[in-house]
């Protein structure tokens, strides 16, 4: 017995205009929006990937905060006897719990 599913997918404001000239697109490569939809799930399954153009920003932005944090790492030194644990016990005492 074959499963089906069915998506519903809105597309508001400029949105409507990128999906109007992609359907045009489809239609003249003879592709329907389902088929297109259909072969990027196949691709996805298959892959177990998500392409490059299809990535957000997000996690871009989050790589390049841990990037940041690396490199700023050991750019302040510790005082000497002080260590790291001193640091955190006296910026933690500064806050009430």
């Amino acid at each position: 017995m074959s499963a089906e599913a069915t998506l519903n997918v809105r597309f508001n404001g400029a949105s409507k205009e990128v999906k109007k000239r992609g359907d045009l697109l489809l239609a003249k490569n003879g592709i329907s929006t389902s088929e297109a939809v259909r072969r990027l799930y196949a691709f996805l399954d298959e892959t177990q990937e998500i392409p490059d153009w299809m990535k957000t920003d997000e996690k871009d932005v989050f790589e390049r905060r841990r990037e940041t944090l690396r490199s700023l790492a050991g750019i302040a030194p510790l005082k000497e006897g002080e260590t790291l644990e001193d640091l955190r016990r006296e910026r933690l005492s500064k806050y009430s719990f």
